[in-house]
């Protein structure tokens, strides 16, 4: 990508962030939390629907939900204060780069939960698949299915 557009903060070079580069972070940082949460909220409620009638598992995904939504919200909550020029004569410069540092310990927190969250969501399934009366053979493709589908969101991280 050109322009520090697409890379990580740390393979941009001073030179290339710009006003624009700036906001297009800052765009892809609210947008980012908006969807992280939509895609864990879904499959949480997918497995609601498969496997609700267990109570366990409605505890579990309702407060995984609730935590998931708490973790990026309040993440968005602390970036756009930090990270947008709110006051005027306020400007995309590096002043509000320093500022949108400092929340950096917020950043990491989000990526713990996530992965936590993450590592709940895969795990849900097999306890359940465990009890269910199939064969050998259709448990074990159950059980390939699901972490065919973790090592599929694994990949996606490690892009990003």
């Amino acid at each position: 990508m050109a322009n520090g557009v697409g890379k990580h903060s740390w393979d941009v070079r001073l030179s290339d962030i710009t006003p624009l580069v700036m906001q297009l972070q800052i765009s892809n940082q609210i947008i980012y939390g908006v969807a992280h949460f939509t895609i864990k909220a879904s499959i949480i409620c997918f497995f609601l629907r498969l496997f609700g009638t267990l109570a366990w598992v409605r505890h579990v995904s309702y407060t995984m939900l609730v935590l998931i939504f708490l973790t990026y919200a309040s993440f968005e909550g602390v970036s756009l204060p930090y990270c947008v020029p709110w006051k005027p004569g306020e400007g995309w410069d590096g002043l509000l780069l320093q500022k949108c540092a400092t929340i950096a310990p917020a950043t990491i927190a989000v990526g713990v939960v996530s992965a936590v969250a993450d590592l709940v969501i895969f795990v849900i399934p097999f306890p359940i698949l465990a009890k269910l009366n199939l064969s050998r053979d259709k448990k074990r493709g159950m059980a390939i299915v699901f972490t065919v589908g973790f090592l599929c969101v694994c990949y996606i991280y490690s892009l990003s």
